[in-house]
């Protein structure tokens, strides 16, 4: 019988299945654990496993002190079918089962064994007298769907490579989540994650004839970071929406995903609502990032400065008093200006059908804004705007002005003279907090060259004026709740970056929420006219190098041994370049701490490999010179690869 290793069979048959998946691997918990453990085990450099101190040794996939903890977790089984020769089951020998109290059955021609994870890797096949093959029997999982966008910003490496989102906990803010147990069931969403309802109960988060929204924008966060801790926060308003803000700042929730906003802004697009503050004060505090959607109003609003046509009405762009434009009977149109609360202006809307016969305005009162609702109105949807400035002692020339379009079914240009339409200043709010993170939107089809979705809201923020958004992502995109490709807006956008953001933070927990902020603007790339108010800074596509080594490599340590002379030293070297992400300890052979590096120790070499080494003066972590002896040099990796060399310091 061949000499085949029961561990070698077990990474076959990941790697097998591995390829089974093309965007996506669905793998149980305990094969992950198992293949983790099998392959640490593998990189240790000594000739037997007797050789290396038992709290060096991996047992569980962790460093283990001389107590061994509690390995509860470890309890699940996998199941594996043994094949025996000339196809009789009896032939095979069950010592093994029965001496590790491990469960199996018999059928005429195989046998099933529930293996426990801890007991794969010290089993081999030739234990295993009377069976020729060993294989895993996988329960079927149903093919999860990838937004196509988690390749667009180049998170897919993270994710496979076992970055994803660890130890991060995130929330969705969004009107529902209709669907959200069946997609957990599905695998779309997290098994475990926390729903919150701040609507007082008016429909069940998971209610049937809710919204499924904001389940949508869940299984993007999942798909880019699938280990974070989630959370879905059900809202409806500005008072239960900062509810919701002040649950996170108390749960130590460090990313928010918010795709929905609100229609009139309270400090026209300068970022001073009370939401707003709300948001920028937890940023200050380093409580959580906000990634908020820019929101879809683009094309329905109308931007410019008043122009004094010689009879205190605007002139358009146009060259007429006149604005033209197409909107549903029961439209709103609400008109905004700059006026930051100093109430020293007053600015009317009037509104006419298409025989120039008068159908409302505004009325005669002191505000940064003013609303009419023809929710009567009939008929034909071709309106006439004017706009009469009434009143306005600080500034007589005109201010800046917002017309916004809202309610009814809107699709297209909302104005009808292209000469007329100006998208400038058309963000959501909180969109326009200072410290959020605004998300724009590019259609995934072109993600690499744009344009821009003509739909995603622009900037800038005024008073003062800043650069919103600040970065763009994927929209059109696929996702389980909303079918192929059906999942649009800034809102499929946004949580592409706060996956991507939960990424990033996973790497480095200890960043500041206003350093996290920088670091996801910072892989921006150039796309079209960036950095500018319509693209932000660019879109955003992640840096695959950032991924920590999966391996180790060969490290070295010399001389060994080495003398403990006053000038004696030892050299670690061939580390991987990227040790800001690797741990590297010393300790005594009875597991006693002697000395970590960080990267400020390490000095780069062999450029062209790109690798790293340490210089070690033979002083511990206080800085004293340390005994004659055995010592162990421990590098592992942040997704817990191992090596582990011996050195000897003699006198």
């Amino acid at each position: 019988m061949k000499n085949i290793s029961f561990r070698i069979l077990i990474v076959l048959s990941i790697l097998s299945g591995l390829v089974s998946y093309a965007s996506g691997i669905v793998i149980t918990e305990r094969l992950k654990n198992a293949s983790a453990k099998d392959q640490k085990a593998s990189t240790a450099t000594f000739s037997s496993e007797d050789e290396i101190p038992r709290y060096l040794r991996d047992i569980s996939g962790q460093d283990q002190s001389v107590e061994t903890p509690d390995d509860s977790h470890l309890s699940d089984k996998i199941e594996v079918i043994f094949y025996p020769v000339d196809d009789k089951s009896d032939n095979i020998d069950t010592s093994f089962f029965t001496r590790n109290n491990i469960e199996y059955i018999k059928s005429r021609s195989y046998l099933i064994a529930y293996i426990p994870v801890e007991l794969i890797s010290e089993l081999e096949l030739e234990k295993i007298s009377g069976a020729y093959y060993a294989d895993i029997s996988e329960h079927a999982n149903p093919m999860e769907t990838i937004s196509e966008g988690r390749d667009a910003i180049n998170a897919t490496k993270f994710v496979l490579e076992g970055v994803d989102g660890s130890g991060i906990k995130i929330a969705v803010l969004d009107k529902g989540f209709k669907g959200y147990l069946d997609l957990q069931n599905r695998g779309e969403l997290p098994r475990n994650l926390t729903t919150v309802d701040f609507t007082n109960g008016q429909q069940p988060i998971n209610s049937a004839i809710g919204d499924i929204h904001g389940s949508a924008c869940a299984e993007i966060v999942y798909d880019i970071a699938p280990a974070a801790e989630m959370y879905l926060l059900k809202v409806d308003n500005k008072t239960n929406f900062q509810r919701a803000l002040t649950y996170c700042s108390t749960n130590s929730i460090k990313i928010v995903s918010c795709s929905i906003g609100f229609g009139i802004p309270e400090s026209f697009m300068a970022g001073g609502g009370s939401i707003d503050t709300d948001i920028d004060t937890n940023v200050a505090d380093n409580k959580f990032l906000s990634v908020i959607a820019a929101g879809n109003e683009a094309d329905h609003t109308g931007f410019g400065r008043f122009q004094n046509s010689g009879t205190n009405y605007t002139r358009f762009p146009n060259g007429s008093e006149f604005l033209n434009v197409n909107v549903p009977a029961d439209a709103d149109i609400s008109l905004m200006w700059d006026d930051y609360g100093a109430g020293t202006s007053i600015y009317n809307m009037y509104v006419y059908d298409q025989y120039n016969k008068e159908i409302g305005h505004t009325n005669f009162t002191l505000g940064p804004y003013k609303n009419v609702t023809f929710s009567n109105y009939t008929r034909p949807n071709k309106l006439k705007i004017k706009i009469h400035q009434n009143q306005d002692t600080s500034s007589p020339n005109g201010r800046y002005m917002r017309l916004v379009f809202s309610k009814g079914n809107l699709s297209g240009d909302v104005v009808e003279n292209p000469i007329d339409r100006n998208p400038e200043s058309s963000l959501c709010l909180p969109a326009d907090t200072r410290r959020a993170l605004t998300v724009g939107a590019v259609n995934v089809s072109n993600y690499g060259s744009g344009p821009i979705a003509y739909y995603s809201s622009r900037g800038p923020c005024r008073n003062p004026e800043l650069l919103k958004p600040e970065i763009v992502a994927p929209t059109g995109v696929t996702t389980a709740s909303l079918g192929h490709k059906g999942f649009g807006g800034t809102s499929a956008a946004t949580p592409h970056v706060a996956g991507a953001a939960a990424l990033l933070l996973s790497l480095s927990t200890g960043t500041t929420i206003s350093d996290l902020k920088d670091q996801v603007v910072g892989y921006a790339r150039q796309i079209q006219s960036s950095p500018d108010c319509t693209y932000g800074n660019g879109k955003l596509v992640l840096d695959t190098s950032l991924v920590p080594p999966n391996s180790v490599g060969d490290f070295v340590c010399y001389p060994n041994p080495v003398s403990i002379s006053e000038k004696g030293y030892i050299k670690i070297t061939n580390l991987p370049f990227h040790t800001d992400v690797i741990d590297i300890n010393v300790y005594t052979v009875t597991g006693e701490f002697v000395k970590s590096f960080n990267a400020s120790d390490l000095t780069e070499v062999y450029t062209a490999e790109k690798r790293r080494m340490a210089k070690w003066d033979l002083r511990n972590q206080d800085g004293n010179r340390i005994a004659p002896g055995v010592y162990f040099v421990v590098v592992k990796t942040l997704l817990g690869n191992k090596q582990v060399k011996k050195i000897g310091v003699q006198k």
